[in-house]
């Protein structure tokens, strides 16, 4: 007799993704395993490409699927799945527009601060919007130089929107570390902080800027980013 150290109540199991992925399965595919996860494994593994499709409409992601659902290889990690497919990772993530909270920036220095979906999507429309307006477009190279916080969020999803390759390292990065890894992608433009807080400190970080721009001739526009809670008019 098989013995259990633990096993999931049958009310916490009907409100799994699991148990929703395999009653979608059961009603689109008339596919009915009775909660055998081994033989839902077996499934998948054997019909990956209706897997990943199954997958792709479950989750109700917004996009153009395709009528390839796999290319296979020999050579494990060139094996692709849904390579016709196309997507938007920024729209998909927005699935929400409303009030209700999206994302928390927390400060060393004791900061906080709040956003909601409607607030995180008005700002990356505006960023998006500018950045087309500076004419940064499809496969351009946007850099930044910037710490964790929700204008990092904002400023890679709207580079995302509208199809530009995203790259960034932290304000701790050296000069050196900073010009090494951005040099290689060419961008063409660069977010970067006034500062950061570190270990009960403030570290200036803008005037790093001047050798970067000598260094990396490919950035034409420079984006400061004010640290959270601050004014960049002020000195503080």
């Amino acid at each position: 007799m098989t013995k259990f150290f633990w096993k999931c109540s049958d009310e916490k199991l009907k409100k799994s993704n699991l148990f929703k992925f395999e009653d979608f399965l059961k009603k689109k595919y008339g596919l009915n395993y009775k909660n055998n996860y081994e033989k839902l494994w077996k499934w998948s593994v054997g019909n990956s490409g209706e897997f990943w499709k199954s997958i792709w409409k479950f989750s109700n992601v917004k996009g153009q699927l395709g009528n390839r659902l796999t290319h296979f290889s020999k050579i494990f990690y060139k094996n692709e799945f849904l390579p016709d497919s196309k997507l938007n990772f920024t729209e998909n993530l927005l699935s929400k527009n409303d009030n209700s909270l999206s994302v928390t920036f927390i400060s060393e220095n004791g900061y906080k601060e709040n956003k909601t979906w409607r607030e995180l999507n008005t700002d990356i429309i505006k960023i998006s919007k500018f950045l087309k307006e500076i004419g940064i477009k499809e496969n351009d190279r946007v850099a930044a130089y910037l710490p964790n916080c929700i204008e990092t969020i904002e400023a890679f999803l709207a580079s995302a929107a509208i199809g530009a390759i995203w790259s960034s390292c932290s304000p701790d990065f050296g000069i050196k570390g900073v010009v090494e890894r951005f040099s290689q992608i060419n961008p063409k433009v660069l977010f970067i902080a006034d500062k950061y807080y570190y270990n009960g400190k403030k570290i200036e970080v803008l005037s790093r800027s001047k050798e970067i721009l000598k260094s990396i001739p490919s950035i034409k526009h420079l984006i400061i980013v004010p640290y959270p809670g601050s004014d960049i008019s002020k000195k503080n």
